[in-house]
């Protein structure tokens, strides 16, 4: 979850609304994992900057909004410096094995699926 939670919080901001006094504190408060590490390159300040609307419906974020979620991030301090998932970490899958029922044996390969190439061993 840890590493997953930079990447939930940049989505999020990406869909909440971003229009109101309310919208500039929920956003400091939910994304605490996009920190505000370096005054001019702030993770949350450059994803609102970059964001551009696909369609009619939605508007670009105001720079007055951008400058003020700037003005409440300053004093915040904490949270990751990263903002994309880490390629390099590996996940750890288990694929249970489940033995087959079936005699694979005694399986018949229909000769429409053209695989006479194959031999039984």
């Amino acid at each position: 979850m840890a590493t997953l939670k930079p990447l939930c919080q940049a989505a999020w901001l990406l869909q909440v609304n971003k229009t109101t006094d309310d919208n500039i504190k929920d956003i400091t408060e939910q994304c605490s994992e996009l920190s505000p590490v370096q005054v001019p390159k702030r993770q949350i300040v450059k994803i609102l900057n970059s964001y551009t609307p696909t369609d009619d419906f939605e508007k670009r974020v105001a720079p007055s909004f951008v400058r003020k979620i700037q003005g409440l991030l300053q004093d915040r301090e904490g949270g990751s410096s990263q903002l994309m998932l880490d390629t390099q970490y590996r996940f750890q899958v288990t694929f249970p094995f489940t033995p087959s029922s079936q005699a694979l044996e005694l399986l018949e390969i229909p000769s429409s699926l053209r695989l006479g190439f194959l031999t039984r061993i």
